[in-house]
């Protein structure tokens, strides 16, 4: 298994609240249905309590089930439906009580001869995911309301 992760990257809300929301693919309903879903390279985005699902660019079907989780600190997904064998693991540490340290990696079985071309797209799509969780609205995406 190749392994790829993001750099560190912190999350303004505190770990319960970040936990909350990697641990259940549904919290991310809210904000799937507000956002304009034709520039993802997804479609067809399903979830339930456990597990995501999606069609992919040149991928097909692929769906992400929830199999550890280890409160607060830990969600692992494994690809339970996908063109290669995958782990996505997102790690959690308290920063401070009102911010969350985390680190999000990829376990792939990717074949040598695609390892190349997978890693040149992969590994910068790491970098661009921790600045995205940087800039995280939790609560937003939770479908809450600012306090």
């Amino acid at each position: 298994m190749k392994n790829y992760s993001s750099r560190p990257f912190i999350i303004k809300k505190d770990i319960k609240s970040v936990y909350e929301l990697f641990k259940s693919p549904r919290s991310a309903e809210h904000f799937l249905s507000s956002v304009d879903k034709s520039g993802l390279p997804a479609k067809e985005i399903q979830v339930t309590d456990d597990a995501l699902s999606f069609n992919a660019k040149m991928v097909g079907k692929v769906v992400l089930t929830r199999t550890e989780a280890i409160e607060p600190n830990l969600i692992r997904y494994t690809g339970t439906q996908s063109p290669v064998p995958l782990e996505i693991s997102i790690s959690l540490n308290e920063e401070t009580p009102e911010t969350t340290k985390g680190q999000v990696s990829v376990d792939a079985n990717i074949p040598s001869f695609l390892a190349g071309m997978v890693s040149n797209q992969l590994e910068p799509a790491m970098e661009k995911l921790a600045d995205m969780m940087e800039e995280l609205d939790v609560d937003r995406f939770l479908g809450r309301s600012k306090e």
